[in-house]
C-alpha cells in the first residue's frame, strides 16, 4: 500500500462507483427490455443481470480487501471476461434494444486504472471488437458503429485522464517534499550554527575562565555553572514546547542556586507546556527553594517534578534542622502567600512537611484542568 501513488485511493473509489453506475444502468435498461420485447431471450438477459449485480458485489470486495489484488494483470483479465459477455449479450438474447448501458465501459475505466492509457486503449479495442463480432451475421454493422466509436473515444479518454492524473499529483508530491527537505536542511542548519554560537559564547569563554582562575572553589561554581547552562540550552533545543514548563523549573532553580550559592539538583520527568496555572507553580517552586536554601543550613535542595495525564506534581526538600510549620505559615509571608496561597488562586494546592529528623519537604500540586487557567 505504500508504494500506490497518492491519488489511487481516490481514483478507486471513482472507479468503484462508476462500476456500481453501469449496474445500475444495465439493470434498468434490461428491465425495459423485458417489458417492451417478446421474442427476446429472458434467460440470457436475466443471466447477464446476475452476472452484474454479483460481479460489482465482487468488484466492491476486492477494491475493499485485496489492495494488490484489485491492481493485478489477473484481475483485469477476469473483468474483461465479464465486460465481453455483457457486451455481447444484447445480441445472444436477439435483443432490439442494446442494455448493456455503460457496463463495458467500466472495464476500459478499470484498465485505466490499472495501466494508464497503456491498457485502457487495448481494453477499448477488445470492446469495439466485441460488438463487430456480435453483429456479424445477426444484424447489419452500421447500427454498432456508434458503439464501437464510443467504447474506443471513452478508453482513451479514460486512459489520458487517469495518467494525466497520476503524474501531475506524482511531481506535485515531489515538490512538496523537496520543499519539506530544504526546510528541514534549513532549519538543521540553523541549529547546527545557533550550537556553534552558543559553545563559543559561552562554554569557551568559560574554559578560559577556568584556565585562569586560580580559586578551586570558583572553579567549581563556574563549571557547575556552564553544565547547568549547557543542559538547559540541550533541552530548549529538543523540546517540541514554544514555553516549556521542564526549561522554566530549572531556569529558576538556577537563579536561587546562583544568588544563594546552594547546590539545587532538579529532576524533571516528562515536559508539557507552559500555561498561566503551571507559571504560577514555577513561580511557588522558586519560593520554596529560596526557603530551602535560607534556611537549609547548606544542606543540598532537590527539586523533583514529574508531569502525568492528570498532574503536574513538583516536590522541593532539603536536610536542613526543619521548623515549626504551622507558626510558619501564620508569620511567613513567604510560604503562605507566595506558595500555598498562589497554589489555591491556581487551582492547585500546596503541603508542607517539616521536622528536624527528616528536614523540610514542600509538595504542590496543578490538576490537568487548571494547568490553563
Amino acid at each position: 500500500m505504500a508504494d500506490r501513488p497518492p491519488i489511487d485511493s481516490t481514483l478507486r473509489r471513482v472507479t468503484v462507483g462508476f462500476r456500481l453506475v453501469g449496474a445500475a444502468w444495465l439493470c434498468i435498461l434490461a428491465a425495459t427490455v423485458l417489458l417492451e420485447e417478446d421474442n427476446v431471450n429472458r434467460g440470457v438477459v436475466l443471466a447477464a443481470v446476475a452476472t452484474v449485480v454479483v460481479w460489482s458485489g465482487v468488484t466492491w470486495w476486492m477494491a475493499v480487501n485485496q489492495d494488490q489484488g484489485f491492481r493485478s494483470v489477473t484481475w483485469l483479465l477476469a473483468d474483461g471476461v465479464v465486460a465481453m459477455w455483457i457486451a455481447v449479450s444484447p445480441f445472444v438474447a436477439g435483443a432490439t434494444h442494446k442494455f448493456f448501458g455503460g457496463y463495458p465501459m467500466t472495464w476500459a475505466f478499470m484498465a485505466a486504472y490499472v495501466g494508464g492509457v497503456a491498457y485502457a486503449i487495448p481494453a477499448g479495442g477488445v470492446l469495439a471488437f466485441s460488438q463487430v463480432a456480435g453483429a456479424f451475421g445477426t444484424r447489419a454493422l452500421s447500427p454498432t458503429v456508434g458503439d464501437i466509436a464510443v467504447f474506443v473515444i471513452s478508453a482513451v479518454l479514460f486512459g489520458w485522464a487517469i495518467t494525466t492524473l497520476r503524474e501531475t499529483d506524482a511531481r506535485r508530491h515531489a515538490a512538496v517534499r523537496a520543499l519539506e527537505t530544504e526546510r528541514r536542511d534549513r532549519r538543521l542548519a540553523d541549529e547546527r550554527a545557533e550550537i556553534g554560537a552558543h559553545l563559543h559564547d559561552s562554554v569557551l569563554q568559560t574554559l578560559a575562565l577556568i584556565d585562569q582562575e586560580p580559586d578551586v572553589d570558583r572553579i567549581k561554581v563556574l563549571a557547575r555553572s556552564q553544565d547547568r547552562d549547557l543542559r538547559a540550552f540541550i533541552d530548549r533545543m529538543a523540546s517540541p514546547y514554544e514555553e516549556s514548563f521542564s526549561a522554566a523549573l530549572k531556569a529558576a532553580a538556577a537563579e536561587v542556586e546562583d544568588e544563594r550559592s546552594t547546590v539545587i539538583v532538579v529532576v524533571v520527568v516528562g515536559d508539557c507546556e507552559l500555561g498561566p496555572g503551571l507559571k504560577a507553580m514555577v513561580a511557588a517552586t522558586r519560593e520554596a527553594v529560596v526557603n530551602a536554601a535560607k534556611y537549609g543550613a547548606g544542606s543540598k535542595v532537590s527539586v523533583f517534578a514529574e508531569i502525568r495525564a492528570a498532574a503536574v506534581s513538583v516536590t522541593v526538600r532539603d536536610r536542613g534542622p526543619g521548623f515549626d510549620v504551622d507558626h510558619a505559615l501564620a508569620s511567613s509571608r513567604g510560604l503562605a502567600q507566595s506558595v500555598v496561597d498562589r497554589m489555591d488562586r491556581h487551582g492547585g494546592s500546596a503541603s508542607i512537611d517539616s521536622s528536624a529528623e527528616r528536614g523540610t519537604e514542600v509538595n504542590l500540586r496543578m490538576p490537568v484542568e487548571a494547568r490553563r487557567e
